[in-house]
Parts: structure tokens; sequence; C-alpha cells
């Protein structure tokens, strides 16, 4: 089992919300958002290849009042 951690975020001008993972190079991670932790709603943002330690995701900021991010390994 391996474990991820995200580095610290950034929001840009209020548009824009970034976030990092560390991440191993040449794996293939899927990231998924939702407004809510207690359903089960996750819904796919963007795929990203990991080319070095550190992967970073740029979304924009959206109406929602909070949105929750998670980083899902694919096969």
């Amino acid at each position: 089992t391996s474990t991820s951690a995200f580095v610290p975020f950034d929001r840009r001008a209020n548009t824009a919300f970034v976030f990092g993972w560390n991440s191993l190079s040449g794996i293939n991670c899927q990231i998924q958002s939702a407004t809510n932790l207690a359903g089960a709603n996750w819904l796919p943002l963007a795929t990203r290849q990991a080319t070095a330690a550190s992967t970073r995701f740029t979304n924009t900021i959206s109406a929602e009042p909070q949105r929750f991010y998670r980083v899902r390994r694919l096969p």
C-alpha cells in the first residue's frame, strides 16, 4: 500500500485553485471532486500522468460554496 501526501495549495486571484501531491513518474491518476463528503458522487475532472516526484492540478473556482478533491491512481 502506498501513501500519498498533498503539498500546499494556492488560490490565484480568486479564479483558480491549485494543489499538488507526491507522485511517481509514469503513474496515471484521475483528479475527482465532490460537493459533499457524505455521498458517493465523485466526478472526474481530469487525468494526469506524473512526470516528476510531484504533480500539480489547477481548477477554476466554481460557484459551489465548497468542493472536495481526491486523486485516485488508475490501473
